[in-house]
Parts: structure tokens; sequence; C-alpha cells
């Protein structure tokens, strides 16, 4: 299953103290709201088991745009780290595209730059992961670190 969110990509925010009461950021609950809404959008239905789940994430480009020489897609370096983008993923989906956020077995972030003219987006894709994790080429996986 792949959707695409619209917009620039949201981290998860920590929770707040207010009047002696832990409470999640507005703009955090209002992302979630969004995610939540694209995937039921999408179709997007209930697996079980475990699960691979990729987010490429696209933010806008920061400098002006070019005539000649348009600015193409980067690497997008700077915060929010990919791991809180993943977190309001994986929380808005809950109950959504897997019962449990815990059935992510495999989560991989993307952080780009976008080409100059494109929007913000995140890509997402969710799939069924194989059942047991021999099914993964472990060593060419672990090999590909070493290069």
């Amino acid at each position: 299953m792949i959707f695409t969110v619209p917009g620039t990509p949201e981290p998860m925010r920590r929770a707040r103290v207010g009047r002696g009461r832990h409470y999640t950021d507005s703009k955090t609950v209002a992302y979630k709201n969004r995610i939540a809404l694209c995937a039921r959008q999408a179709g997007v239905e209930l697996l079980e088991g475990p699960v691979k789940m990729c987010l490429v994430c696209y933010w806008p480009s920061i400098k002006p745009d070019r005539k000649r020489n348009p600015r193409p897609m980067d690497w997008m370096e700077q915060r929010p780290d990919a791991d809180n983008i993943l977190k309001v993923f994986m929380d808005a989906l809950q109950g959504i595209a897997f019962i449990d956020d815990a059935q992510v077995v495999k989560p991989e972030p993307v952080k780009l730059r976008s080409e100059q003219g494109e929007e913000p987006r995140v890509i997402v894709g969710i799939i069924k992961a194989p059942k047991y994790p021999s099914q993964y080429n472990i060593i060419e996986l672990l090999n590909a670190y070493r290069n």
C-alpha cells in the first residue's frame, strides 16, 4: 500500500505538562489526524503480523529558485530527526494500517529536499514483512554497511 500525505513533514513533539497534566502538542495532534485521513482516503487496510514501513519525506528547497539550472533533489541533513518523523507516522497509523506500532519490524525513513518546483510531502509505503527473519538476506544487508 502506498499513499501520500501532502505538506511539510512534521516531527513528533515532546509531550507537554500544564496544570499538572501531560498533553500532546496541538500541531502533532493535527498532523496525526491528517496522516490518518490520507491513509483512510487511500483505502489502507489493517495488516496483521510483521510490517515493513518506508517513509520518503520531501521538504521544500530552502534556497531561491533558479531559472537556468533548476535545483535538483538533495539530502535533508538538518533537523527534525528521521526517528521523530517516523514516530508520528507510527502513532497515527496505529489501528489503521497495523494493530500496534510494535508490528513495524523494518522502518525505513528517508529525508530529502524537493526538486525545485515540487511540493513538500511524505510518500508512505506499508507492506507485510516476511514471516521469518531468515527470509531477509541479513549477510547482504550487513555487507552493504561495510563499504
